[in-house]
């Protein structure tokens, strides 16, 4: 197998993080055991292609009795030549079970510092699913959606030094202590397993603008649900503690009036609310009901269809037979029509989220720049796109507003050195390369391998 190229992971001065580089970094990473591990499935088939028999008959075949001295010579090369393939191609493989397992080692090392720092992050991610590359993908946005809370709680928790302030944000019906669930492991721990305890019930709460397309077909994982929560809690989440902070930033001014009104400082913005729920479901509503319906029409049909082969199976009269047959060929028939129907569907719904952009003041992104570029899936999966999309539009409409609000603490920052908050500017100005060293994320990758070929690393921004 050719290596695969693997860029050296970004640590962008941005204080709007994407998914695709990391995602093309880790991603790859997190892919190639699986890639080589179907490498390994190819070698072994060929150590049991070679027939020492088949060979050895051959031989029998081809020479008369009289020919013995000479079959006898060419019974030893052919089992010679056997036994030098064989060695051959289980040296390969064991040094392919090597780098396997060295990548793996790499990866664990990773996985474990990220998932320990992350609030939002279930160990192991997905567990029933055991998909690297998902969960990945899973721990990226999980980074990207804590950066923006983890900021808000810092500047909260210096607030309450001079203000004492509440950090509950009311989210399902738990009120969730924002500084707890990255300070305190155990009261994290004890929400992670109360929301996986009453799973339905939590998961029927979240906005149907939200839930994963991926579990409209015969994929309802209990382990993607969880995550749905879990992502959903956190904008929610990075939303309240967004008003926490806007009610906080108020207080301050009320109770510092004086200085402030000497100052003369613009006043405080209010918080832009991209309404983006209510936008993906005027643009989609109708086409995701249409999806549901032909899913459970297919359900429908698929289950007609087994009916009839049961009966065809059990008739003894062949002509009922064949009759049941030919119906049961007709309604597979009727099935794969209308999952080509919910695929245009599908096209059409992928094709106006890709059209979606968000703007507020001088901040302007469509969809493509919220993602950060294409992301290279090692399974295609249309429902997963769209599921990526929403998301992405999703937690953009919940970052924009707070980067205006902090644009605004920049610009009054002689108010917040006055009254003696003059650090808040350290968290203002903290991006999410300063986050992915606090987190624990690798600038570049270290890794030895021969089927891995490294960019250079980029140099620094």
């Amino acid at each position: 197998m050719d290596p695969i190229t693997i860029p050296q992971p970004e640590c962008p001065e941005t204080f709007f993080p994407t998914k695709a580089q990391l995602m093309s970094c880790f991603g790859e990473l997190a892919n190639l055991p699986a890639k080589l591990q179907a490498e390994i499935a190819k070698l072994k088939t060929q150590v049991t292609s070679f027939d020492l028999q088949k060979e050895l008959q051959k031989i029998k075949d081809d020479f008369s009795k009289e020919a013995t001295e000479l079959k006898q010579k060419l019974v030893a090369q052919a089992m010679e030549i056997e036994q030098q393939i064989e060695a051959e191609l289980r040296e390969q493989i064991e040094s392919i079970l090597a780098e396997v397992e060295k990548i793996k080692e790499y990866l664990d090392k990773i996985e474990k510092t990220i998932d320990s720092f992350l609030a939002s992050m279930s160990t192991p991610v997905y567990p029933n699913l055991r998909a690297r590359v998902l969960e990945w993908e899973r721990r990226i946005t999980a980074m990207t959606q804590e950066f923006h809370l983890y900021v808000q709680t810092k500047i909260l928790e210096l607030i309450d030094s001079i203000l004492p302030l509440s950090f509950e944000v009311n989210v399902f019906g738990l009120n969730v202590d924002i500084v707890k669930l990255f300070s305190d492991k155990d009261y994290r721990d004890q929400l992670k397993a109360q929301i996986k305890k009453d799973l339905e019930e939590f998961y029927a709460q979240v906005e149907e603008e939200y839930k994963s397309f991926t579990g409209y077909f015969e994929f309802d994982s209990s382990d993607i649900k969880l995550e749905v929560i879990w992502s959903n809690l956190m904008a929610k989440l990075q939303r309240g503690a967004l008003e926490l902070l806007w009610n906080a930033f108020g207080d301050l001014i009320d109770m510092f009036e004086e200085i402030w009104d000497l100052l003369g400082l613009p006043s405080l913005p209010s918080i832009a609310d991209f309404n983006v729920k209510d936008m993906i479901a005027n643009a989609i509503a109708n086409f995701k009901q249409e999806v549901k319906d032909g899913i459970a029409e297919v359900k429908q049909k698929v289950k007609e269809k087994v009916e009839k082969l049961k009966a065809a199976a059990k008739e003894t009269a062949e002509e009922i037979k064949q009759q049941l047959i030919e119906e049961a060929e007709r309604i597979e028939a009727e099935v794969v029509a209308k999952i080509e129907q919910i695929k245009e569907i599908m096209a059409k719904i992928e094709k106006i989220l890709k059209s979606f952009s968000l703007s507020a003041g001088s901040y302007s992104f469509d969809l493509e720049e919220m993602i950060g570029g294409e992301i290279k899936d090692a399974i295609d999966s249309i429902e997963r796109r769209i599921d990526r999309y929403v998301e992405a539009l999703r937690d953009f409409g919940e970052s924009i507003p707070k980067k205006i609000i902090f644009d605004w603490v920049e610009e009054v920052m002689d108010f917040f050195e006055e009254i003696g908050l003059g650090s808040i500017l350290d968290w203002v100005t903290f991006t999410f390369c300063d986050f992915m060293k606090l987190v624990g994320v690798p600038t570049s990758i270290d890794l030895e391998s021969k089927f891995i070929n490294k960019l250079p690393e980029l140099p620094a921004v």
